[in-house]
């Protein structure tokens, strides 16, 4: 069985210096995510080992005691070579002292020596059931269902979060270490706007999975979130409104709306609004991101990130919603209230985003109807569409200028 000598490709008895040299190169080169080789984990863990006994000059002298290497500084000196002093012996008695005193001093060595080594090889026998005990009291690797992990992200993925929730809870139950249970239950607590319990939760899916940086990545992203909003304290975000940024918006979306009634314009002739001017068009979409930008700096809003972010979503639900609304704003309110009511999931942020866009949409078809019934229809049915990203632009833009991202 090889040493750990031969494990770091030195001689047996080698200095501390030697040893720390040959553990980084060897390091460098057997690390498992370096190493092509099978048994790369295997041949790091023995590298660790040696490392972890050399390293230590107690262990290091108690595992040379049991190969037999006995090192320059241990070699036996005579008790008068260690005092450092000479002794002279009686008169009439030097020549048989001289005879006797080598050979007694000689035992006396070879007695101390083997006292010595008998001490350290109980050290190290103690050392090595030390950390056969640790081997054995190691907690076993986390046993992980694949196919249960991969149907829990589906879940999420498909908006299901009861059913998500409770397949996680399960999971967990089952097997406390799991970092993707925790991954999961994080986003639907940070969707529903519970930051403490979010944070608490990535925590974990990072501390289980420390090789996976996205967990990290969340958990420290949402901590920032945190501090910028510091209303978040308590754990959930509950708004402190400051009023003037909301009568800046309501004071530009009336402003818009009446330039569409008397703005003299060329219709664009477009398939779904043939109605719809340019000046419409840009007014809709302008309207939505001075209330996204007011929103935000009134601090009706929790931090976008908070809200969009997530560890195990593919399409966060702000985007989700986005995408729906390029064909139907309306059809993305039926969504968000059905997904939300269905699988509480409701968020205070989305919900005051959309309830804004319909207001701004309504605001804009009463506008519409002083130039006729068809677009006030227009402005009703597809302005939701454009005020929606311009309201999510708005708070995009100014959350990640308060950050300083």
């Amino acid at each position: 069985m090889p040493t750990h000598y031969d494990t770091l490709g030195l001689a047996a008895g080698a200095g501390a210096e030697d040893v720390r040299i040959a553990y980084r190169k060897l390091a460098r080169k057997l690390h498992p995510d370096v190493s092509k080789a099978p048994d790369a984990k295997e041949q790091f863990q023995r590298l660790q080992q040696a490392y972890e006994v050399l390293k230590d000059p107690r262990r290091k002298a108690a595992y040379d005691a049991i190969l037999g290497v006995v090192p320059p500084e241990s070699a036996p000196r005579t008790e008068a070579a260690q005092s450092g002093t000479t002794s002279t012996p009686p008169s009439g008695s030097s020549n048989k002292a001289s005879q006797s005193s080598p050979k007694a001093t000689e035992a006396e060595a070879r007695a101390r020596t083997a006292r010595q080594r008998e001490k350290e090889i109980r050290e190290a026998d103690e050392l090595r059931r030390r950390a056969e005990k640790r081997m054995q009291d190691a907690p076993a690797p986390p046993k992980i269902d694949l196919a249960e992990t991969r149907h829990l992200t589906s879940l999420l993925n498909a908006g299901r979060f009861v059913e998500a929730e409770r397949l996680a809870t399960r999971m967990l139950l089952v097997e406390s270490r799991q970092p993707v249970p925790y991954a999961v239950l994080g986003d639907i607590a940070r969707f529903r706007g519970d930051l403490d319990k979010a944070v608490e939760l990535y925590g974990y899916a990072a501390q289980y999975e420390p090789a996976n940086p996205l967990h990290q990545r969340k958990y420290e992203e949402l901590l920032d979130s945190r501090a910028a909003s510091p209303s978040a304290a308590s754990g959930r975000y509950v708004p402190e409104v400051h009023l003037p940024p909301l009568g800046v918006a309501v004071f530009a979306v009336a402003l818009a709306a009446i330039y569409t009634v008397f703005a003299s314009e060329r219709p664009l002739g477009l398939a779904f609004a043939p109605d719809w001017t340019l000046g419409v068009t840009v007014m809709l979409f302008l309207s939505g991101i001075v209330v996204g930008t007011c929103l935000s700096l009134a601090g009706a809003l929790a931090s976008f990130g908070a809200t969009s972010g997530s560890a195990m979503m593919k399409v966060p639900p702000a985007l989700a919603l986005g995408l729906v609304s390029i064909v139907s704003f309306w059809v993305a309110c039926v969504l968000y209230f059905v997904v939300g009511q269905t699988q509480q999931a409701f968020n205070r942020s989305l919900s005051l985003c959309l309830g804004s866009v319909a207001g701004v949409a309504v605001v804009f078809a009463l506008a519409g109807w002083a130039r006729g019934p068809a677009l006030a229809m227009e402005n009703l049915m597809w302005g939701g569409n454009l005020v929606y990203f311009g309201v999510v632009a708005g708070w995009y833009v100014v959350d990640n200028l308060r950050t300083g991202r």
